[in-house]
């Protein structure tokens, strides 16, 4: 009955020791990197609001995957707030590689930053863009759990392509 109890309490006082630590700290690993911006893509137009898909590359240097279970995020270009969004589709962060994170991105036309023609002109240009993702993402591995932040800023040229 001592050894049940003395276990008990081991436990429990384990779990709220741990409970606040990052996965990445407890499993001695490196917190997956946000390499860049892979690509923003229109995927889908109505006549009220615009969807974009932001996929960022990230590199996971850990010998085991990762889950990304949700992200929440904010999107800036050249400075100016675009929107927030939220992803709830579980994402993979594949072991020693470079893997694709999809952000989704819903912006109203009305919401639309008043630098959005002077934007649209740069691309077509093809003039330096810079862009800014920041939020967190709820990260699963190895049974552990934790929230990671997402914070990436640098510029692009922009593909009139």
């Amino acid at each position: 009955m001592k050894l049940s109890r003395t276990l008990i309490i081991t436990y429990c006082l384990l779990s709220i020791t741990l409970s606040g630590c990052s996965i990445f700290a407890l499993l001695s690993a490196k917190t997956p990197e946000i390499k860049g911006l892979k690509k923003i893509i229109i995927s889908e137009i109505s006549l009220s609001e615009v969807e974009f898909t932001i996929t960022l590359e990230v590199l996971n240097e850990n010998s085991f995957s990762a889950d990304v279970k949700k992200a929440q995020y904010k999107v800036f270009l050249n400075n100016e707030y675009l929107g927030s969004g939220v992803s709830e589709k579980t994402q993979t962060l594949y072991d020693n590689k470079i893997s694709d994170l999809e952000l989704p991105l819903k912006v109203k036309y009305k919401d639309l930053p008043s630098g959005t023609v002077a934007l649209i002109k740069d691309i077509l240009k093809g003039k330096k863009i810079k862009y800014k993702v920041e939020g967190e993402a709820d990260v699963e591995a190895e049974g552990f759990s934790a929230s990671v932040s997402i914070d990436v800023e640098k510029e692009l040229i922009a593909n009139k392509n």
